[in-house]
């Protein structure tokens, strides 16, 4: 009875694990041509500078970036922890993400807080562990999340960042 309900587990989780690849087949970042070099190296600039003015010009040691998970999925459906976004970080700032241009934004927005000294928390996607999905600074009290119209209901949003605008 345990080897047949193993097997049916393993059948189950092969058609999970097909149904997440295809979600993230989906997603903004996953469909080529939404957004040219040139645009992702503009995201790039207005990230340095949204950290530079956030930082001032810091100690000049580069400071430990921890990556964790904000967001899951789960047997219970998607899972966000909203409440310790809101808690750590008051000023929270939202990105556009129809083009998929927040994780070229989080990622340089944590690689230049880090050269500036400031630790931070780098959340990443779950689906694709690659893409960042938020940017925390607790000892700014400042955030940046990739809205994608899930996570970023009920939360006090400090300012919209159109990214998509620039494309």
């Amino acid at each position: 009875e345990m080897t047949a309900l193993q097997r049916q587990y393993r059948s189950i989780y092969q058609g999970v694990y097909a149904a997440l690849g295809a979600a993230e087949a989906l997603m903004p970042q996953a469909l080529p041509g939404l957004y040219t070099p040139e645009e992702a190296a503009a995201v790039a600039a207005r990230a340095r500078a949204a950290i530079a003015r956030e930082c001032g010009k810091g100690n000049g040691a580069p400071e430990r970036l921890r990556r964790r998970f904000v967001s899951a999925i789960s047997c219970q459906g998607t899972v966000f922890l909203g409440e310790t976004v809101a808690r750590l970080c008051p000023r929270l700032f939202l990105l556009d993400n129809g083009c998929g241009l927040a994780d070229v934004y989080l990622q340089e927005a944590a690689k230049t807080a880090k050269e500036r000294g400031q630790a931070g928390i780098l959340c990443m996607e779950p689906l694709c562990p690659a893409r960042a999905e938020a940017l925390l600074l607790p000892e700014l009290g400042v955030g940046y999340l990739a809205g994608n119209g899930r996570h970023d209901a009920g939360l006090p949003i400090h300012r919209l960042i159109r990214l998509d605008a620039m494309t």
